[in-house]
């Protein structure tokens, strides 16, 4: 078979693997789209919502005014609550304001941030770092997604919730978007299209300055530290690196900056802020702790699946010939010490790693860091062994494959189907399914949990609608699905969740009771 006919081959069975891994990351998404159906929201739902909602209805449906109100509560948070900018612009304008029934798109929306953006980041990485030009990318993108979002510590705050999963998931999908857009940028030749791309970058880095600190803090030391390094190797183009970089200093002075955050740590956390030391030293146990904690047999499988992929695209492609991936270790110590550094603005502020929102985001950043390390171990291993190989032989071997791109595949797909069928395994048994989003969702939907859940809230709406009454008492949830489940309303007004129900329908109070009490 000559070059040419080989090259299809080998694209033909990476695509064929690309296209099975798409598939099976659909089979993943695919509950979670479906009972999302059912999905409501909830407490700072309302919240920081109240204010746009109120202004839709009292201009008869006028998106501008509901625009307009969110752009207010932007500068009315920098005083009173909090500096992230861009954030509260969202959270204002969460899909409920305009109906109830929109707020379905919630997790749409997120999941197609997380979806989209993560591939875009690890093709334009695998192309750019690893000379890659194969679908490997499809696969590579879908096993991490599948992780991810199978295992999320709190898939409620992560995918359905709204204000907390555009918060953290949202941003540190845009992470990545950022990411892969300087990372591209790096390789542009004309000057205009050069200048365009280091413009939208620039905006994309303010808008995620005004979002949660810690996606924040990682971008600074990702942006600060890839800037240095392209002074030192005096870049041509360390503009690309240093404008975006400057806007994230930019924008996380103003966030920073805002009254509303010393408002915000003495009204809610008065005596839990750590010093400097104790941060550091508390993050650090914490980042060990969940690392061994979340390091999974999913995990393993998956850096497993990994593996053989870039063991033959990093031989295929001839990436070890042009990187050396020196220092692997520093590397990892460097992973290290960012991961753990996420955990610092929680333990800073509040003592704690933080709720599960903020661990989504934490473990998200920390399946990307493994790959990383994986790709660079792999290269490093394989560059010293084909550097020893050619010296003894004279013969060049780096652009041999240690394996064939049909056992590629096929080591691979084996351990593809062991991942689904400890899937399968995993749904059977009570007492882990909870664990794993997909299959909770599914679940939930199968027993026709999620509809009673979609009863009752209709049911609670429907009284709260009709009554004239300005105090109204409304039936707590039961048996809500766990992916859903975020909270419930209290049964006295002495708390800013049900103050806020109250507000969005116009009530002077509505309480919960328990059935088993009311009788």
């Amino acid at each position: 078979m000559d070059m040419q006919g080989k090259q299809l081959t080998w694209q033909k069975y990476f695509r064929t693997l690309g296209v099975g891994s798409v598939i099976a990351l659909c089979l993943v998404v695919f509950p979670l789209l479906v009972i999302s159906i059912f999905n409501h929201s909830y407490a700072d739902d309302w919240h920081y919502g109240v204010w746009a909602h109120l202004a839709w209805q009292q201009s008869n449906g006028s998106v501008l005014a509901a625009v307009t109100e969110a752009f207010r509560q932007v500068g009315v948070a920098w005083f009173e609550w909090q500096g992230t900018y861009s954030a509260i612009f969202l959270m204002a304008l969460q899909p409920g304001v305009f109906s109830e029934s929109a707020y379905v798109v919630s997790a749409w929306i997120v999941l197609a941030l997380l979806i989209s953006c993560t591939f875009y980041f690890v093709r334009t990485s695998m192309r750019v770092c690893l000379h890659d030009d194969s679908y490997a990318w499809l696969s590579v993108g879908s096993v991490l997604l599948m992780v991810q979002l199978l295992l999320q510590p709190s898939p409620v705050e992560g995918i359905f919730w709204y204000n907390s999963a555009i918060y953290y998931t949202g941003y540190h999908a845009l992470l990545l978007l950022l990411i892969g857009v300087i990372v591209k940028t790096m390789t542009v030749e004309k000057t205009r299209v050069f200048v365009a791309r280091t413009f939208m970058a620039t905006l994309l880095a303010l808008f995620i300055a005004g979002g949660n600190f810690v996606t924040l803090l990682v971008a600074l030391e990702l942006g600060i530290a890839a800037t240095i390094a392209a002074i030192v190797r005096r870049s041509s183009k360390l503009i690309g690196l240093a404008v975006p970089t400057i806007a994230l200093v930019l924008g996380a002075i103003v966030s920073f900056s805002a009254p509303g955050n010393e408002v915000r740590q003495v009204t809610q956390f008065p005596d839990t802020k750590l010093g400097v030391v104790d941060t550091i030293v508390q993050s650090t146990a914490a980042s060990i702790r969940w690392l061994m904690e979340w390091s999974s047999g999913f995990v393993l499988i998956m850096l497993l699946f990994l593996l053989p992929l870039f063991v033959y695209i990093l031989h295929k492609s001839g990436a070890i010939q042009k990187t050396s991936f020196a220092c692997p270790g520093w590397v990892s110590v460097g992973s290290m010490a960012l991961f753990a550094s996420s955990f610092t603005p929680t333990f800073y502020s509040m003592s704690t790693a933080g709720p599960g929102r903020v661990q989504n985001c934490r473990f998200d950043l920390l399946i990307i860091l493994l790959a990383v390390n994986l790709v660079w171990w792999t290269g490093w291993v394989l560059h010293k062994r084909c550097s020893e190989a050619t010296e003894e032989s004279s013969v060049n071997v780096h652009t041999q494959p240690i394996l064939s791109a049909k056992k590629t595949i096929g080591i691979c797909a084996g351990i593809g189907l062991i991942f689904i069928v400890c899937l399968g395994t995993v749904y059977i048994e009570d007492s882990y399914r909870e664990k794993l989003s997909s299959l909770s969702a599914l679940h939930s939907l199968v027993t026709g949990q999620a509809q009673a859940y979609e009863s009752q809230v209709s049911n609670r709406m429907y009284l709260i609608e009709t009554s004239h009454e300005q105090e109204v008492e409304v039936p707590f949830y039961r048996n809500v699905p766990h992916v859903l489940l975020m909270g419930d309303i209290k049964d006295n007004m002495d708390n800013y969740i049900n103050y806020r129900l109250a507000q969005w329908y116009g009530k002077k109070s509505i309480i919960g009771y328990s059935l088993q009490t009311k009788k």
